[in-house]
């Protein structure tokens, strides 16, 4: 028989095992979520230190970590913590000993970044879920700790061979993302390895995802146009689309990567990405999605034989991070788009002009073919519920059957980069491929990445183009 003393201190570890600590397993928190943090940054691991605290309860056990971060670059600070690059900064964490102990996708546990890895850091100040660390700002629970890029490429049409041209571009684009998370202080090599080998990959490598959907969805091959955890995991996406008719799931899912600002990049046909069904209640998609989101729709081009001359940049376009070793003046295959009027807050970084047009003399020989905007998203979590609320207000007037997207002037990313150039031939230019990658490394916040004379991106070289169709 057990004595008194004993069944209390069951009672007291039954108790402890049934209340709700900062320690509960959690499902990864998306992107969006992500960004709604007071602190994001990116930085190099430097030092970290582990202190043990807790009663052991059937071999579990609490970590609390602190990790100091030699900052590199912040990308936004909602609490005003001092961060700023070249200076150090403690960010909190911990883990348990017997890990992942929720359902699918729970984790009970911080995935915490090795001393000399480079990372991307979300983290508030320490409150309600967080503070088993014990420190000031803590990384957002679980999945705070990030890579530095996570993105998803979609291609999708009948002309161009996005779905050749675009897999390049993701591999190209986690090449840059890799040498810029290794490019961190030397750290000891495992035994026996060779001097700067890579190691097997981490949770701390690029996610570049990529996806080819056919031209109606679902298909067989592709049961929706946009999944959602592919999209919920990036922090920005790049269309080469055209004409596809998208199920109403994957649109459903695209609209609210739209709505929480996600950056986004187009490329050439993405002007006319969709064509969706007069019966659909989704024809938003057609035109309007473009015009909104891009700032234009198709309108027209000068032709299947003429090609464009990429002018120089000049005035301020020339310090953009996405120009950074561009000098321009060579001639690509793709037929120039005709696209102004722009909205006024489009930036043009690229002219192009039109050789050999098979347009009237009036037709505008000159036309941007590279842009840019950016948006604010709402700075508080007062305003994102404002947003939230007039969204569910516009659901509610529309109705089970009603048109959609509804509220669609939220559907605003915070950045924004389109070029029309994007024929097949056009990536034999390796100033071609350093604008598609810049392009999608500024848009995801990561132009500290780009070097002042560009990126050199990795392509086949025995890569010949092949025919438009």
């Amino acid at each position: 028989m057990c004595p008194a003393w004993c069944l209390a201190v069951v009672a007291a570890l039954l108790v402890c095992m049934a209340a709700p600590t900062a320690h509960a397993e959690k499902a990864p928190l998306s992107m969006d979520e992500l960004h709604r943090a007071d602190l994001c940054l990116i930085g190099v691991v430097t030092a970290r230190t582990e202190s043990t605290s807790g009663i052991p309860l059937v071999g579990e056990r609490t970590t609390a970590i602190a990790l100091t971060v030699q900052v590199e670059q912040v990308q936004f600070d909602r609490m005003a913590s001092g961060a700023k690059p070249g200076t150090p900064i403690t960010i909190g964490a911990w883990t348990r000993s017997m890990g992942v102990l929720g359902g699918p996708g729970a984790s009970g546990h911080f995935i915490v970044p090795p001393i000399g890895q480079r990372v991307r850091v979300f983290a508030s100040a320490q409150t309600g879920s967080n503070g088993a660390s014990g420190q000031a700002i803590e990384a957002e629970f679980p999945n705070g700790f990030q890579p530095l890029l996570n993105a998803s490429i979609v291609s999708g049409d009948d002309e161009y061979r996005s779905e050749i041209t675009m897999p390049l571009l993701a591999d190209a684009l986690r090449a840059a993302v890799n040498a810029a998370t290794l490019a961190a202080p030397a750290t000891p090599q495992p035994s026996g390895a060779a001097s700067g080998s890579r190691q097997a990959a981490t949770p701390f490598d690029p996610r570049i995802v990529h996806w080819d959907i056919p031209k109606r969805v679902p298909d067989p091959s592709c049961p929706t146009a946009f999944a959602d955890r592919a999209l919920g995991s990036s922090d920005c996406l790049a269309l080469f689309l055209r004409w596809r008719q998208a199920d109403a799931r994957g649109l459903d899912t695209l609209e609210s990567a739209l709505r929480s600002g996600m950056p986004i990049v187009g490329f050439r046909t993405s002007t006319h990405a969709f064509a969706m069904p007069d019966d659909s209640r989704r024809t938003w998609w057609n035109n309007d999605f473009p015009k909104q989101v891009f700032g234009q729709q198709w309108i027209s081009h000068h032709g299947h034989v003429s090609t464009t001359r990429i002018l120089p940049p000049d005035g301020a376009a020339k310090d953009h991070p996405i120009l950074r070793g561009v000098n321009g003046g060579q001639i690509v295959p793709s037929w120039l788009y005709h696209v102004e009027p722009l909205p006024a807050d489009a930036t043009v970084l690229l002219w192009g002009q039109a050789l050999g047009s098979e347009q009237p003399e009036g037709a505008p020989r000159r036309q941007p073919i590279l842009w840019v905007r950016e948006h604010a998203e709402p700075a508080t979590e007062a305003a994102h519920r404002a947003r939230y609320a007039a969204h569910r207000a516009a659901l509610d007037a529309a109705g089970r059957d009603g048109e959609r997207p509804c509220a669609p002037d939220q559907l605003m990313p915070r950045r924004m980069a389109f070029t029309t150039l994007g024929h097949p031939g056009d990536f034999a230019d390796p100033e071609m491929r350093r604008i598609a990658v810049q392009m999608v490394l500024w848009a995801g916040g990561l132009e500290s990445a780009i070097p002042a004379a560009g990126i050199t991106p990795e392509w086949p070289a025995d890569w010949n183009p092949p025919p438009t169709r």
